[in-house]
């Protein structure tokens, strides 16, 4: 069907729109969603005691949790969830997944990424001639045999877990240095030229690198099929 002029005016507008304007537009839809965060429920879940805590994630329903997922700092929200068992975690992740699918992809991606760095792999390797290069595979969480399609999909997804409103004022600071990390790992290695070249300083010792089946990325594609 013909689109209207309304439309095709809209759609020009969108086209048109400046970096600038576009990056004004971002920042501001950021701090609205920073203006609407009342993370009420999670304080008073907080203030309790952990078993607690476990026993009414055990049963909680939908109507409760979807709140607490809109109201809550994503990093805030994966802080007290690392805190309870991994069963009673993934449970939450799925009746999310049935009701808002895709819609806190965030809290996925930070949950899974935090876990696998609660035992991470060397971030720093020492060369055959003692030089210390970065683990760049490491720090994004990704197989040594990564396809690029695969290196952009997780650094996606981690740009946007890392950004502006997933983390309280205070801890922002925390969130945008290990983003850094992570952007300066993937143009890294989205260069063929850099990644053949830091693959020949590398050792090739297989357990030095993520896992695929065993990868942060690996458990949240599965949420997200």
């Amino acid at each position: 069907m013909p689109s209207s002029p309304t439309t095709r005016k809209r759609s020009t507008a969108r086209k048109t729109k400046t970096p600038l304007a576009r990056s004004r537009e971002s920042r501001s839809a950021a701090l609205a969603t920073n203006r609407r965060k009342n993370p009420r429920l999670l304080a008073a879940l907080q203030s309790e005691p952990r078993s607690y805590r476990e026993a009414y994630f055990e049963n909680v329903s939908a109507e409760e949790v979807i709140p607490l997922f809109e109201e809550s700092y994503c990093s805030s929200l994966v802080n007290l969830l690392l805190d309870l068992k991994k069963s009673t975690a993934k449970r939450l992740f799925e009746i999310m997944v049935r009701h808002r699918k895709r819609v806190f992809l965030n809290v996925f991606t930070l949950y899974y990424y935090k876990e696998y760095l609660t035992n991470p792999l060397p971030l720093t390797l020492e060369s055959e001639m003692g030089k210390h290069v970065p683990n760049h595979y490491a720090i994004l969480g990704v197989p040594k045999d990564a396809t690029v399609e695969e290196l952009k999909a997780a650094h996606k997804l981690l740009s946007t877990s890392f950004g502006l409103d997933a983390f309280p004022p205070s801890e922002r600071k925390i969130g945008e240095e290990r983003l850094r990390e992570i952007n300066n790992a993937f143009e890294i290695l989205k260069n063929p030229k850099h990644r053949k070249a830091l693959d020949a300083e590398l050792p090739s010792i297989s357990y030095l690198y993520p896992r695929r089946d065993q990868s942060w990325f690996s458990a949240v594609s599965r949420l997200n099929a």
